[in-house]
């Protein structure tokens, strides 16, 4: 969901979140979705590039750096998806709300948001990246099963990496959409934002908090991967969304305040030198709070990327496939900042286009709908 930009409100005084996101108010929400793509796509650049048999998850030196104060011991990749899915849980569910006298607005919302990008990204890795690299004779590649195991899985949301004969001897394997694997799990939180609103949940905050806290308990304490979760290995994602949930819900009794971010920060930190198996809890917490504080407490105009368009998604989509086409093809002698310069120059225009033919037409035909 794209959100306004606009002339700075004068003064900078304490608001509600609720507020901070009313119609017209401008805010800094592209700019992060825009850095949280940046910095999955550094963070590959690093890890495709310099992968190896005896390593295989080499990482950059960012991620070094940070992972250890990081909700869930995250790097720069990791924390990229944790702002991507805060904003998501967030917004999503305030469409929600907007849409509720009409759920199946909300239903198709999403999918003209999700779907027309992601369909049309396989079909260009499948016919113009497979057909170029495929080591197979173009016969061979289309009578392959795994060329139509490609097809059929991602069209239907379950991905699947690999393409016979396509980056076969790349350092970090033939994994040709390796970033694809989180686009299901929004997916599925989509399905949760439905279902809570259905059953009246999400009108009942108090009840939604209480679930809330007993899953997480649940997860942090078991350690249980499949809660909200059709697969195993991620569940901090849903945590970070079912915060952005919570934002959403309580936006009129949140307020954004660079005082309070102060001693929410004092507070993380003199928890943190006490780590226990809730600090993870408490820093997406904490994390969150820090996010909107940035996106609406002052609107930065030299940020305000939105006014060009939402490129985040492309990137997210191109980015990984990008990279390992550029290494199979160049075997590029250089380090992961440059490499990861060049990958983000080949991929804007790809997002740039990918936004204004198929992600922008659709968002328009979303709000035709929504008039009517």
């Amino acid at each position: 969901m794209s959100m306004m930009s606009g002339s700075v409100s004068p003064g900078h005084q304490a608001r509600t979140l609720d507020a901070c996101l009313g119609k017209g108010q401008p805010n800094n929400f592209d700019f992060l979705r825009l850095f949280a793509a940046c910095m999955v796509l550094f963070g590959h650049s690093f890890t495709l590039l310099e992968a190896s048999p005896a390593d295989r998850f080499p990482h950059d030196p960012v991620t070094l750096l940070i992972f250890k104060y990081m909700p869930f011991g995250q790097g720069l990749p990791g924390t990229g998806l944790h702002i991507f899915f805060f904003i998501s849980g967030l917004l999503v569910t305030l469409s929600f709300i907007n849409h509720k006298k009409n759920p199946l607005l909300f239903v198709w919302a999403r999918a003209l948001r999700i779907l027309p990008a992601y369909w049309v990204s396989t079909l260009v890795l499948l016919l113009l990246v497979g057909t170029w690299y495929t080591t197979l004779p173009l016969q061979d590649y289309f009578m392959n099963p795994e060329t139509w195991t490609f097809f059929w899985r991602n069209m239907l949301m379950a991905p699947y990496y690999y393409l016979p004969g396509v980056f076969t001897t790349n350092p970090f394997g033939a994994s040709i959409n390796g970033s694809t694997w989180t686009i299901p799990l929004e997916v599925q939180m989509y399905a949760w934002v439905f279902f809570f609103g259905l059953i009246g949940v999400l009108s009942r905050r108090l009840i939604f908090v209480a679930f809330f806290l007993i899953c997480a308990g649940v997860q942090i304490i078991f350690a249980e991967d499949y809660i909200f979760l059709l697969q195993p290995g991620e569940p901090r994602l849903w945590i970070f969304f079912f915060v952005g949930m919570l934002a959403a819900l309580y936006s009129k009794h949140i307020v954004i305040s660079p005082k309070l971010w102060v001693i929410f920060t004092l507070i993380y930190f003199a928890a943190w030198q006490h780590e226990n198996q809730w600090l993870n809890l408490l820093g997406a917490a904490y994390f969150a709070y820090s996010l909107l504080v940035f996106a609406t407490y002052k609107y930065y105009s030299f940020l305000d990327v939105g006014k060009f368009g939402d490129y985040s998604y492309g990137i997210y989509l191109y980015s990984f496939p990008v990279q390992q086409l550029l290494i199979h093809t160049l075997k590029p002698q250089m380090n992961g900042w440059l490499f990861s310069l060049l990958s983000f120059l080949v991929c804007l225009p790809l997002a740039v286009a990918s936004w204004h033919i198929l992600e922008k037409p659709a968002m328009q035909l979303k709000r035709k709908i929504q008039q009517k």
